[in-house]
């Protein structure tokens, strides 16, 4: 019977668009506004072929003393002028029998959905398909009713059977052994055997093993595989999502604008050439089977020759240079893709204002750093907590000539501090990502322990304090920080309004802090760099009620 009902539909559709339609009498329907009459069609996303004039697809003209509106084609014919990669459907192994009208899924002139769709997905797809049997028949008891038909499926038919959309496809999917990866639901939301990456590992027992070398790509490592490849179907090898460099580009977003400006040319071409996919012992990714004793330069040494570059560089030892020091691999507004965001001043002079012969220094570190920056000298030689790392020399943390980063750092701030403070996180503490670690900590030295500058809860406060959103170093980390309603001594009132945030815990029920902790702080329950959580959780604690568990034994 359904069937019926359909085909009734795909004739009746088709006839009504090819009849003329009465209309009142226009005087000249070159000129008519049609929007004066017609703008409730118009209200919503708007088919581009209506932007470009209601001429494309009808036809106005007078006609013996009054006006009639034609279409210039009827039915998928008129919808084919412009869509015309969709001439060959009815020749797919597994057509989509509505494609015959493309009125029974789409609105000609404007909807609520995206791509002009009558109703939302799956509501639309439900319309003609029973959810109960497409649930329990034949996707294995996993939630359609609240999913996407079109991850899948092609809406408009395919060569492949069930009008799936990929030609690579998952092996548990090509199976159809759902409950590999998924357990039933009676929710909306499918549910996984395990979380990732342990799901992945199950089958993939040998990626967890390599996965642990120094450097490891944070999707990897964060348990994300499918923010490049697709659990299901794909059409790319490896069910990639889609191809490098795009791929990529999805979380690096900057390099796309490198490119855009002046492209280093194996960049442009495949991330693949310089850069592991999933870990390397080398940072950054770096390939370790084209670097010889982990120096950057042997890397670039596979395209260009070292030997005819030493002149250019003083003479310097090429083969053990970081060649990205300079220079940025990607791609630069700067001539011989130089480093364009921080370069130092006496670098743009000339070298010898720090050089005196070949790549030697005129002076020693930090010395001859002091001599430009003696406001900094000052900080040093005042400071009750100085920074270890200015034994090692400016250049430690420092690039001398130019960088891809503020201050000349030698790369962000979390890894250049990563270098000598472990910082590795599923989750890092927001402002350490938009604004750096000298949010909350002196860089050159300081009189607070832990080079802090400030101690405790005041430090945190100064920007999650909701009756202190003046303050300058909330300023400075871009009002972006969540704001707390404490009460007015600030010793309470997280996260709920007589929980303790300074002092010690009071209250009826027994309250067992942890061995060491006397006194309640931020620190208490929030980790200050990075955590399992969202909400950094110390302990390595992934939810709130493990956390409130610490403490609330009973």
């Amino acid at each position: 019977m359904k069937k019926i009902i359909i085909v009734f539909l795909l004739w009746t559709a088709g006839a009504a668009w090819a009849q003329e339609k009465p209309h009142p009498a226009l005087v000249d329907p070159a000129k008519a506004k049609c929007e004066t009459c017609h703008a409730a069609v118009l209200e919503g996303i708007v088919h581009d072929a209506v932007k470009m004039g209601c001429d494309g697809c009808h036809i106005v003209q007078n006609k013996d003393d009054k006006t009639v509106v034609s279409m210039t084609a009827s039915g998928r014919d008129l919808c084919l002028t412009c869509h015309d990669g969709m001439k060959d459907l009815d020749k797919k192994k597994a057509p989509h029998s509505p494609v015959e009208d493309c009125g029974n899924c789409h609105v000609p002139h404007a909807g609520k959905e995206k791509h002009l769709l009558k109703a939302a997905l799956p509501d639309l797809c439900l319309g003609c398909h029973d959810a109960e049997e497409m649930k329990t028949k034949v996707h294995k008891g996993q939630p359609v009713h609240g999913t996407s038909c079109v991850e899948c499926h092609n809406p408009h038919g395919s060569d492949i059977g069930k009008m799936l959309s990929g030609t690579v496809q998952h092996r548990p999917f090509q199976e159809g052994t759902c409950g590999a990866c998924h357990r039933s639901t009676r929710t909306r939301q499918a549910r996984l055997v395990s979380n990732p990456p342990g799901l992945c590992y199950a089958c993939h027992p040998a990626l967890e093993a390599k996965f642990k070398d120094t450097s490891v790509h944070a999707p990897v490592r964060n348990g994300e595989c499918v923010k490049c490849h697709e659990p299901h179907l794909a059409n790319l090898p490896k069910l990639l999502r889609s191809s490098p460099p795009e791929l990529c580009f999805g979380c690096h977003a900057d390099i796309r604008d490198l490119l855009a400006a002046n492209p280093h040319p194996p960049a442009r071409k495949d991330c693949g050439t310089c850069h592991a996919v999933h870990a390397s012992p080398n940072a950054h990714l770096l390939l370790g089977g084209k670097m010889t004793g982990g120096a950057v330069s042997s890397l670039c040494a596979g395209c260009h020759d070292l030997a005819k570059l030493k002149p250019g560089h003083r003479g310097a030892a090429m083969e053990r240079l970081d060649c990205t020091s300079c220079h940025n691999p990607h791609g630069s507004k700067g001539h011989h893709l130089m480093n364009t965001t921080s370069v130092h001043p006496p670098y743009q002079e000339g070298c010898d204002s720090c050089h005196s012969e070949g790549t030697g220094l005129s002076e020693k570190q930090p010395t001859l750093c002091f001599v430009c920056h003696d406001a900094v000298e000052k900080q040093v030689k005042d400071a009750k907590v100085p920074h270890p790392a200015l034994d090692s020399g400016c250049t430690a943390c420092h690039s001398p000539h130019d960088s891809q980063y503020a201050h000349l750092l030698k790369g962000p701030q979390v890894q250049v501090c990563g270098e000598c403070h472990a910082m590795n996180f599923p989750y890092y503490h927001g402002i350490i990502r938009s604004s750096g670690c000298q949010i909350c900590h002196e860089p050159h030295g300081g009189n607070g322990a832990r080079l802090l500058k400030a101690s405790g809860n005041e430090l945190c406060l100064s920007c999650h304090d909701a009756d202190r959103t003046d303050n300058p170093l909330r300023k400075l980390a871009g009002d972006k920080a969540p704001l707390l309603q404490l009460s007015k001594d600030k010793k309470s009132g997280h996260p709920v309004a007589a929980h303790p945030v300074a002092g010690k815990p009071l209250g009826r029920k027994p309250v067992e802090l942890p061995k060491g902790m006397d006194t309640m702080s931020c620190l208490s329950c929030h980790s200050p760099h990075g955590g399992k959580s969202p909400k950094l959780f110390v302990l390595d604690k992934e939810r709130k009620d493990e956390l409130c568990l610490v403490c609330h034994k009973k």
